[in-house]
This record gives C-alpha cells, sequence and structure tokens, in this order.
C-alpha cells in the first residue's frame, strides 16, 4: 500500500470491494485536518511502477471560513483567502515556468470572491486573450494567475509559495505534464494530466523517470 511520510495517524479499513488507507495530515489547531484517500487497485504507469488509480480528497474538515494569508516578497502586496480551495496543482506550462523562472509552478485555486487583497496595487500582464497574471510592482513576485474557472465563474489562483504557511495546502495532481522540462520530475504519485488536472486525459501516476538525470 502506498505509504506517505512522515505522517502522523494512519488508519487501514475495507470499503466493499477496495481498500484504503486514510491518512490524517494534522494542521494548525484552527483549521483542523485533511483526510486523504488512497484506493489500492493499481495501474501500470509509463515508468513501469505500480500506483493508485485515484488519490483524492474525501473528506475535509478545514472550515468554509477558515483564512490563510499570504503576499509578495517585499510586503507590499497582502492577501486573505476565505474558505477552501478548489484546487492545488502543479502546472508544467510554459507559460506558468516562464512567469516564475521556475521549472515547475505549484498553484492553489479560489474563487474570486474568496480572495481579497489589501497594501499596493498589483501590476497585471495579458498573458492570454482571457487570462492576466499579477506580481508586485515593487519586487516583482509572481502572484497569481486570474481568469474564467467555467462552471467555478472568475477565479484567482495563488502561486503557493506566496501564503505565509503554504505547508497547509496539499497539491493532489500535475497538470500540462507533456510541457514538463525534460530533466525534471517531482517524486510523487499524483496523477499527470495533460492538460487541465482532471479536465483532460490522464496520462499515468508518478514520475517517468527513465529521461531524467542520475549520478
Amino acid at each position: 500500500m502506498l505509504k506517505f511520510t512522515p505522517i502522523e495517524y494512519s488508519l487501514t479499513g475495507q470499503n466493499r470491494a477496495s481498500t484504503y488507507e486514510v491518512v490524517f495530515i494534522p494542521f494548525r489547531p484552527e483549521t483542523g485536518f485533511t483526510a486523504l484517500k488512497f484506493d489500492v487497485p493499481s495501474v501500470k504507469c509509463d515508468y513501469g511502477g505500480e500506483t493508485p488509480t485515484e488519490i483524492s480528497n474525501v473528506v475535509d474538515d478545514m472550515s468554509d471560513d477558515v483564512k490563510m494569508v499570504g503576499g509578495c516578497m517585499c510586503g507590499a502586496v497582502r492577501y486573505e483567502t476565505t474558505g477552501q480551495s478548489f484546487g492545488v496543482v502543479h502546472c508544467h506550462c510554459h507559460s506558468c515556468r516562464k512567469h516564475t523562472g521556475a521549472p515547475v509552478v505549484t498553484l492553489a485555486g479560489y474563487k474570486q470572491e474568496q480572495v481579497k487583497f489589501t497594501g499596493d496595487e498589483r501590476s497585471f500582464y495579458q498573458s492570454s486573450q482571457d487570462a492576466v497574471r499579477a506580481y508586485c510592482g515593487n519586487c516583482g513576485t509572481p502572484l497569481t494567475w486570474e481568469g474564467d474557472g467555467g462552471e467555478l465563474g472568475p477565479i484567482v489562483e495563488l502561486h503557493l509559495s506566496t501564503f505565509d504557511d503554504p505547508d497547509i495546502l496539499v497539491p493532489t495532481a500535475h497538470a500540462f505534464y507533456p510541457e514538463r522540462i525534460a530533466w525534471f520530475d517531482v517524486a510523487d504519485n499524483l496523477p499527470r494530466y495533460e492538460g487541465f488536472a482532471e479536465l483532460s486525459p490522464l496520462l499515468c501516476h508518478g514520475p517517468i523517470s527513465d529521461d531524467l538525470p542520475s549520478n
């Protein structure tokens, strides 16, 4: 069975035909914990390993009005989120990598009304016809991707490391995996999607290790 370490508490059980492990990841007292479900039925991925077919949040005890805060490097732009993120994803797309200069970007998504900005006004760059990317005009910190979230309405996706306490937000998938830098991958068993997570074909779970550097 897939094990994630470090963990504080875990239990195993049976749910009809599926065996599962629930891992409780303690957070701060005001946020409670999140329980993650790992289904045992496995598939062979491109890199040859066996991984769970589904990794999903099945219980989330974070309050609907829980607040998180963050901001840019110099502190001129600050923000506060209210409620749960609808998704935390590693994005490998060319645009996100260009915006940050990083080999991969991790974003936490919220409905527009869940995010309140304070301090200096953000600067914006229109990176595509329907989306803008915000950054601090003083220190240059990349802050958001903002655009149409379909049924969710306007959304704001915040760069994870701009949160004051990013450990609370746990990624659940990889997006635009074919656009990743060939020599880079993340050592996890999360699902890798061709495009947007859960809205495009699932390619595999876990990294493709054949073309990664080694000593």
